[in-house]
Formats: C-alpha cells, structure tokens, sequence
C-alpha cells in the first residue's frame, strides 16, 4: 500500500465528517462554505486514492505451485538424450526428485523438468 492509498480514504472520511457535522451544528452563515470546504477535501481524498490504486499498477497474482510430496513414488523425467539430442519422457521409480534425477542422467539424459506420476 502506498502513501497515496492510504491519505486518500483517510482524507475523504474527514472531508465528510466535517461537512456533515458542519451541515448538522452549524449555524446558516457557517455551514454553506464549511460544507463546500468539507466536499472538496472529499472529492480530493477520492482522487488521491484513485491516483494511488494506478500507481500501484494491478495486483499481482500469487503463484500456484504443486504440493511437493516427499518420499518414494513414481517421477515422470522430462529432458533431452546426450547422444541423439532429442527430447525425452521417462517414468522412473525412485526414493526421491532427487534420486529419480540421478537415475534419468545415468541413463544419458540431460534432465530439464521433473513432476510427480500419480498414474491418472
């Protein structure tokens, strides 16, 4: 957050108050320019807050990631043979990520991805 963010609210709901409680307690010839005075420093404070939320750009969206299980299991190993230099995709039994890495490379893979085969 911003220190626009944050003066413009804050500006508005003061501006507001003061001219409702100007227009409520106040006397005739005290209320119209207090009130006026009150709608001004809210209209700014919308502005300001409106010019915060475009500086600030849009929110960024937080990045879904696959729960990691540890342990053994079945590991789809994606990456390239070093002899033929095509592209490969191997299901590996292993311990772990780790261990289903070293067995892809030991086969003269050049391991690029590695993602749990649950076998759907």
């Amino acid at each position: 957050m911003n220190a626009l963010q944050l003066v413009g609210p804050l500006m508005g709901a003061a501006g507001m108050l003061v001219a409702l409680a100007l227009a409520r307690f106040g006397t005739d010839d005290l209320v119209k320019p207090s009130a006026t005075f009150g709608l001004v420093a809210a209209a700014l404070g919308l502005f300001l807050y409106i010019a915060g939320r475009v500086a600030a750009g849009p929110a960024e969206k937080p990045i879904r990631r696959t729960p990691t299980i540890k342990g053994p299991g079945r590991f789809r190993v994606s990456g390239v043979t070093r002899t033929t230099q095509a592209d490969a995709e191997i299901l590996v039994e292993a311990a772990s990520e780790s261990n289903a890495r070293v067995k892809a490379e030991l086969k003269g893979m050049v391991v690029t991805a590695i993602e749990r085969d649950f076998g759907i």
